[in-house]
This record gives structure tokens, C-alpha cells and sequence, in this order.
């Protein structure tokens, strides 16, 4: 049996080093990416939605008595032994299934191989966005010819990915729960109950194993009758990935589970929310994007065939009780008050606009180079537009006959009540000896609309794919409908990690600020969802606004947040104002996850 001290002397070795970055990757081949095949596959999708179904259930129903924020952080540490080359296919397919998996889920998740005593190595950083570039980076450096030192290589790894009295340990406002899988097959000489205990207990990891096997081995017994109650674990056979998405789902739900089990609900005990000033984001300087980010595929047409084709049986839609009760809201009763009595303000809403204001009168001044790419985005929006007409007129009716009514009229005609005579309708009256009544005049004809809204659009790394390719051509259906019934009281504010004001009921929506909009819409850069900071600026633009018919919000997103008890309290404060909140989740991604709304 290995001492402790003879398994800290080995691990006594020069520190890991952060993975490079990979800016120097180029993407011009990025369809030949391996990573990008699997990805795109519909079996690997179908796997992916599953689980991501289980999870988000399983967690939902966890976490609900909880109003502080559970945040999970993840590593997931491969075998790159010479025995795993056998199961090279299944494990590269697994890893794509987990790694988006976690992508979708926002949660932070680092990457690592391990193999022989002093040779791991760190394939994604804890903090780093993930990208398609990093997954095929992975892929690409499992060799499967080294030894298999587990123990090792998490106490390793745990060193560097978890180090003690960072970041990754938990606030007063957030619990972090650090969560290691390991995918190997069991096969190590490495069987010693302390060395993983020593690592575990100093770095406070909840440790599971998915041990990939032989369809007639039984590799991980001896290592598992070691480790005790030191572990969770899940096993697979390479022949059967069809198990994948149940078995990935079971693990991941059972380690959720293990995380929760030793947490206090703080519910009961006597707490203060922070009274946080949302900050808006500041646009960045125009002359540093000098691209668009939204690019049309040219096969369009075929796309949209495809699409239509895919999406024929599911539901088309669904609705919940517009009159239900604000999710979680009798967790939060007790703090409510402190919210809604707060004197600093909710977000810094004035400094936002004027700093807004500068921005787009900067962008008029710009050269050709810049004119020349707001030309082309202009010219992208109508296109789609153009493309979209037949389901803007469905909208137009929809909003026309219910959402948005006429609501000022400024032509006067005969009434029967009103404050003054209407001289026609007198006339009328006395020539049929009072057999006609409408002598009054009234503001009936010339009907207008004047109602206020804000588009709030989630642009995290969960909406990533479809949900975000519906959430543009969603939007553009909205705004060529608000165009065409002559709404141009609207708002736009984007949200993900942060909170960024494209434009303010004031402004007009004009070829700038679709510049502006497209610069700014893009799925893989937000790995975190702060819905309540977005409705807390789309709330204050409404509040600012002058109008005498409807205020709403429509919050365009899948639906997951990371502002735990935060939210229900935003929409108390939305409700209390008479402001309606409309969540949308349009896309064939879009599973039942509005648990917050």
C-alpha cells in the first residue's frame, strides 16, 4: 500500500501549464473538423437533447427549495492508456455528446488527459468559452499510448483546475459544487482507497467514474472494490452507445444529487439581497468590428426544406396559464419588500442611453469602410425580410386583432356622450325632430396605436444553433410586424453574461442600429444567463416610457436563468407596474425547461 507521503513525493513535479490559445487554428476547414461531423449528426443531437432533457428535469426538481444559486463546475478527465484505443470511436463520440452537453448547460467545465505519472495535460481551461475549435482540439490530442496512472493524475489536475482559496469556491450568494469524471476502463495499478481520498477531501470534489468496457470484461471491479464509497459510477460497453445518453444522464443526475445532499436549505434563515445597480454594457468603439457575425447560408432555400421537413412532427406549439401563480415566488415572500421598497436604482439606465446616444452619432460619422458594412447588413435585414413576409402578415393580424389595439383616435365624429356639440349631428337632430341622438362629438375615427414594448433577447451559449438561428428570424418577423402596424415605441436590450441596450423607445430603428444589432447577436461568447438583469432594464425603459395603452416585455430564450430567487422577484415588480411578460422559446431545441416563468 502507497504511503502519503511517498504519493505526495511523486506528485512533487513541475506544475501543469494552462492550455495555449487557439487563435492560431484556422477555421477554413472547419466542416473536414471531426468535431463538427459528430456534432451535426442527428443521432449525436438526438443523444445530446436527451440527456439534456433528464438533467434539466432532475435539477429543476432538486433545486426547487432552493433560492440561492447552485453553481456546478465541471472536469472531465479522459485515459489516454494504450488499452483505451480500442474503444477510440466510442469515446470520441462520448466526449462530444459531454462536452456539449455541458456547453448548452452554461456551466463553466474544463477538459484533461491523463496517462502516464507526470504527463497530463490540461485540453480546456475551467474559464475558457468553449468553441467548436476547442472540441476538435481534444479530439485531436488523444494519442491512447501512455499508462494509466489515475490517482495521480487527478490529484494533478485537481491542483490545477480546483486549486484551494480561489474563485472556485463558494460565496455567500452562490454554492459551488466541483464535480470530476473520469472516462477510463479501470485498468491501473493505482487501486489505493487514500491516494483518491487525499485528493478529494483537499480540493472538496465529488469524484464519478464512467468506466467504458469490453462487452465480455468486467475491467473496472478491482479498482471499484478499492475506492469504496469514494466514488459514483456509471458503466458502458463500447458495442452500445445507444445506452450512452441513459447511462451519461443517470451519472450526471446522481452526482447532482451527491453535490445536494449535504447542502443547507437557507430558506428559513434571516437574509438581505443585494441591492445590485444593474450595469448595462457599453457598446464597443464601431471601428473594432469591421465584420458581420450573422452570415445567411447560400443552400437557404434548401435549409429552410430541410427544416420544415424536420420539425413536421413535433408539436407545434404550447402555452401555459396566463393567470398562474410567478414560479417560486413564496420562496422569496420574505425578501419581496426589501426589493420592491429599494431606494438605489435598479439598473444605471440614464448613464446607458446618453452613453447609447454618443455611440450611434459616433457611427454616422464613420468612413466608407464602415458605411459600406452597415450598407451590407442593411441589405441582409430586408433580404430576410423579403424572405419572411408570409409570416409577418400572420403576426401583423395576430397583433392587430389582439395584442396591439387601436387606442387613440384623433378624428372627431358624432357620439352620443361627449364634452362638446358636434354642429352636423345637430343639424340631423333638429330635421328629424330628435328621432337622431348623436348631437356630441367624439374622438372615434383615425384610430392609431400607441403601446410600448421591449424585445429582450437571451444570446447565451445555450441558444447556440437552433434556438438561435429561430431567435433571428423570430426577431425580424417581430419588427417588420411592429414596422408594418406603425409601432416604433419598442426597445431592444440583449442579455447574457452581461446586459447590453441596442435601442431605446426613442430611437428609430434604422440601418445603424440593425448594424449595431447584428455586431452584437452572437451565441458563443455569453457562458451565463442573467434573465432578471435584462428584465430589470426592459422594466425601467417601459417605466420611462410615456404611453397610455399596453406595456409589455417579450423575452426571447430557452427558458434557463442564473438568477435563482432574483427572477420571481422581477416579475413581482413587473406585475406590480402592470408591465406583462411574455417568454417565448421558439426552435425544435426548445424542450419543457420554462420552469422560471
Amino acid at each position: 500500500m502507497i504511503t502519503e507521503e511517498r504519493f505526495k513525493k511523486q506528485l512533487d513535479t513541475k506544475e501543469l501549464e494552462n492550455r495555449l490559445d487557439l487563435g492560431s487554428m484556422s477555421e477554413k476547414d472547419f466542416n473536414k473538423w471531426i468535431y463538427t461531423q459528430l456534432v451535426e449528426s442527428k443521432v449525436i443531437m438526438q443523444m445530446i437533447d436527451m440527456i439534456l432533457d433528464k438533467f434539466r428535469s432532475e435539477q429543476e426538481r432538486l433545486t426547487s427549495k432552493f433560492t440561492e444559486q447552485h453553481e456546478l463546475q465541471w472536469c472531465i478527465m479522459i485515459d489516454n492508456s494504450g488499452s483505451m484505443s480500442l474503444h477510440r470511436t466510442f469515446i470520441f463520440g462520448t466526449l462530444v455528446v459531454i462536452m456539449e452537453v455541458l456547453r448548452k448547460l452554461e456551466a463553466k467545465f474544463a477538459v484533461a488527459r491523463f496517462g502516464g505519472r507526470t504527463n497530463q495535460k490540461i485540453l480546456k481551461n475551467l474559464n475558457d468559452h468553449f468553441t467548436y475549435g476547442d472540441g476538435e482540439f481534444v479530439l485531436e490530442a488523444l494519442t491512447f499510448d501512455e499508462g494509466t496512472y489515475p490517482a495521480t493524475g487527478l490529484a494533478r489536475i485537481a491542483q490545477k483546475i480546483f486549486p484551494t482559496q480561489t474563485s472556485t469556491s463558494s460565496t455567500s450568494d452562490v454554492t459551488i459544487h466541483k464535480i470530476v469524471i473520469i472516462l477510463t476502463d479501470g485498468l491501473t495499478q493505482e487501486r489505493d482507497n487514500q491516494t483518491y481520498s487525499l485528493t478529494i477531501n483537499k480540493h472538496d470534489i465529488k469524484l464519478g467514474f464512467m468506466f467504458i468496457e469490453d462487452k465480455n470484461s468486467n475491467s473496472s471491479t478491482m479498482l471499484l472494490d478499492a475506492l469504496k464509497n469514494q466514488s459514483k459510477h456509471s458503466k458502458i460497453t463500447s458495442d452500445n452507445i445507444s445506452n450512452l445518453p441513459l447511462q451519461m444522464a443517470q451519472l450526471m443526475n446522481t452526482m447532482l444529487e451527491h453535490c445536494l445532499n449535504g447542502t443547507q436549505d437557507r430558506n428559513d434563515s434571516p437574509t438581505e439581497i443585494t441591492k445590485q445597480t444593474v450595469n448595462i454594457e457599453q457598446l464597443i468603439d464601431p471601428k473594432s468590428v469591421p465584420k458581420l457575425i450573422y452570415k445567411q447560408k447560400q443552400d437557404q432555400s434548401d435549409g429552410e426544406n430541410k427544416r420544415s421537413e424536420k420539425t413536421t412532427n413535433f408539436i407545434s406549439y404550447t402555452v401555459s396559464q396566463p393567470n398562474s401563480m410567478i414560479p417560486k415566488i413564496n420562496n422569496i415572500k420574505h425578501l419581496l419588500t426589501q426589493y420592491l421598497s429599494r431606494s438605489n436604482p435598479y439598473t444605471n439606465l440614464s448613464i446607458a442611453s446618453d452613453d447609447l446616444r454618443k455611440y450611434y452619432q459616433q457611427l454616422s460619422t464613420e468612413n466608407s469602410d464602415v458605411k459600406n458594412h452597415i450598407t451590407q447588413a442593411e441589405q441582409l435585414w430586408h433580404k430576410e425580410e423579403t424572405r419572411l413576409t408570409s409570416s409577418i402578415d400572420d403576426l401583423v393580424s395576430a397583433f392587430s386583432d389582439v395584442v396591439f389595439p387601436l387606442n387613440k383616435f384623433t378624428r372627431r365624429r358624432a357620439a352620443l356622450r361627449g364634452s362638446s356639440l358636434y354642429l352636423p349631428g345637430l343639424i340631423k337632430a333638429m330635421t328629424s325632430e330628435w328621432s337622431y341622438k348623436k348631437i356630441f362629438s367624439s374622438k372615434l375615427a383615425g384610430g392609431k396605436r400607441d403601446h410600448a414594448l421591449c424585445l429582450v433577447l437571451d444570446i447565451s451559449v445555450s441558444m447556440f444553433g437552433n434556438m438561435g438561428e429561430c431567435l433571428f428570424e423570430t426577431l425580424i418577423i417581430f419588427v417588420g410586424a411592429l414596422k408594418k402596424l406603425g409601432l416604433d415605441n419598442f426597445s431592444i436590450v440583449l442579455f447574457g453574461k452581461k446586459v447590453t441596450l441596442i435601442k431605446t423607445n426613442d430611437e428609430t430603428f434604422d440601418s445603424y442600429v440593425i448594424y449595431t444589432l447584428l455586431q452584437q447577436i452572437k451565441f458563443d461568447q455569453e457562458n451565463d444567463t442573467k434573465d432578471a438583469f435584462g428584465l430589470e432594464v426592459a422594466i425601467d425603459l417601459l417605466t420611462n416610457c410615456a404611453t397610455r395603452g399596453e406595456r409589455k416585455i417579450f423575452i426571447f430564450t430557452d427558458g434557463y436563468g442564473n438568477c435563482a430567487g432574483l427572477l420571481p422577484m422581477v416579475q413581482q415588480r413587473a406585475e406590480d407596474l402592470g408591465i406583462d411578460i411574455i417568454a417565448l422559446g421558439v426552435g425544435i431545441d426548445c424542450l419543457f425547461c420554462y420552469f422560471c416563468w
